[in-house]
């Protein structure tokens, strides 16, 4: 199922976020949002109220002295359902470790 529309919840927690940062924290922060904007990974909402989508809500970590935007899928919509809840995983493609400790051993040379 998809997630409910949850623009309101998502800008409150943006708002919190502002009130946060320092000027010049705002503005490295603007300027990967900008980045992201000129990358096509993210858009402009003009009128929220007729978007019916799920916005996911972000904040930014900082690693090494470099600013990083994460995005949080386990933000809950009004229902309670996050989007991580409502996405496939699929199957696992991990092969498991004794799988391949027991094939090592088959042959004489392993590859």
């Amino acid at each position: 199922p998809r997630p409910l529309p949850n623009f309101y919840g998502a800008a409150q927690r943006e708002k919190a976020l502002l009130r946060k940062l320092s000027t010049d924290q705002a503005e490295e922060y603007d300027g990967q949002i900008q980045r992201l904007l000129d990358l096509g990974y993210v858009e402009v909402i003009n009128d929220p109220d007729k978007n019916d989508g799920f916005f996911l809500p972000h904040h930014g970590v900082r690693s090494k002295g470099k600013l990083r935007i994460v995005f949080d899928g386990s933000e809950a919509d009004p229902r309670g359902t996050s989007l991580n809840e409502c996405l496939d995983p699929g199957p696992n493609l991990l092969t498991l470790l004794f799988l391949i400790l027991l094939r090592f051993r088959l042959r004489r040379v392993p590859l």
